[in-house]
């Protein structure tokens, strides 16, 4: 099995806005926003980190090396970029597209590996 580096691009204001209303789930660990009761029937709650300070503190460290590794990275046929601004669904598609493409099954057709 080979490595495969993904990186999903999501705005900045798209990535808070997801952080401060997810939920988790205490008996499965399934991942929600907003949801008070899992369908395992266990509840949802919020990580005490996920808190604008603590975004922040992520994001200072996350954004000046994210942008040293994508340069390094792009143009390598096993590093793929992803638009994790669109539904569950679609980007899930994309993630599955892209690495049937890098393993060399089918076509790639859903693929959209933008810069």
């Amino acid at each position: 099995l080979r490595l495969r580096i993904m990186l999903l691009r999501v705005p900045r204001q798209v990535c808070l806005e997801r952080v401060l209303r997810r939920t988790a789930c205490v008996r499965c660990r399934a991942v929600g926003a907003g949801a008070t009761l899992c369908t395992c029937g266990g509840e949802m709650l919020r990580r005490p980190d996920d808190n604008l300070a603590s975004w922040e503190a992520r994001m200072a460290l996350f954004e000046p090396l994210e942008v040293i590794v994508r340069s390094r990275l792009r143009g390598r046929a096993d590093y793929f970029e992803v638009d994790g601004n669109r539904s569950p669904d679609a980007v899930a598609a994309e993630v599955a597209s892209a690495l049937a493409r890098a393993a060399g099954v089918g076509d790639g057709a859903v693929v959209d590996t933008t810069s």
